[in-house]
């Protein structure tokens, strides 16, 4: 085990002490995300503040909302691009967003899915399922009993 434990350290330094490749302007850092969303998190966190930069990263990968700036993460405007993509950005939005009613209703309109990172009183909950079914797997946990 000893051995196993410092081949693993080892890894970890020489990850660490790789330089990543930074996004410092506006202009790479948008050729970046069009190819590739996630290429978000190597933006500086100006560009992560950039409308512009972060809808485009979304609209590559959904999934890159987790880098956007928590000002951003608030935006409809680009949270919801971001939930038409997946569902799953949702759990990305800021949680003042997956707080409200309306919002979490548009949201899984769009994609089931984004019920999961819903934080909605049962009876919200229950209303979104009975209005749209194709969500009813998507129940939160917590309260996935209670949803008939």
């Amino acid at each position: 085990a000893p051995l196993r434990e410092s081949k693993t350290a080892a890894a970890s330094k020489a990850a660490a002490s790789k330089r990543l490749p930074v996004l410092d302007t506006r202009t790479k850092a948008l050729a970046a995300v069009k190819a590739n969303g996630l290429a978000l998190q190597y933006a500086t966190p100006k560009l992560r503040a950039d409308p512009t930069v972060v809808l485009t990263a979304v609209q590559s990968n959904a999934l890159a909302l987790r880098f956007a700036s928590p000002h951003l993460q608030e935006q409809r405007a680009i949270v919801l691009p971001a939930v038409k993509r997946s569902g799953l950005a949702l759990w990305y939005a800021a949680r003042n967003l997956r707080k409200q009613v309306k919002f979490v209703r548009e949201a899984v309109a769009i994609s089931p899915v984004a019920l999961e990172a819903a934080e909605l009183p049962y009876s919200a909950v229950a209303k979104i399922v009975h209005d749209y079914p194709a969500a009813k797997p998507y129940v939160p946990v917590e309260i996935r009993d209670l949803v008939a």
